[in-house]
């Protein structure tokens, strides 16, 4: 994918609470909307709790890899 860009755009939040009644993703993303403004943190303590040591895939390999899978599709 040399050459391409990436355009960020903002969500349209109206739209989305407006199709909620008729679209179900829009009435999920209607739900969860306020996380997208006010900060938060998942610390995994409940799922450690749950299942013990949470596998972990260090960062440049996980990007690695993400990177590979983007270039098989493109």
């Amino acid at each position: 994918m040399p050459g391409s860009s990436l355009e960020i755009k903002r969500m349209t939040w109206w739209l989305i609470h407006a199709l909620r009644p008729i679209v179900p993703l829009c009435r999920e993303l209607s739900e969860i909307a306020y996380l997208w403004n006010e900060p938060h943190r998942i610390n995994g303590s409940k799922l450690k709790a749950a299942i013990g040591n949470i596998p972990c895939t260090p960062l440049d390999l996980a990007v690695a890899r993400a990177l590979e899978d983007l270039r098989a599709i493109a």
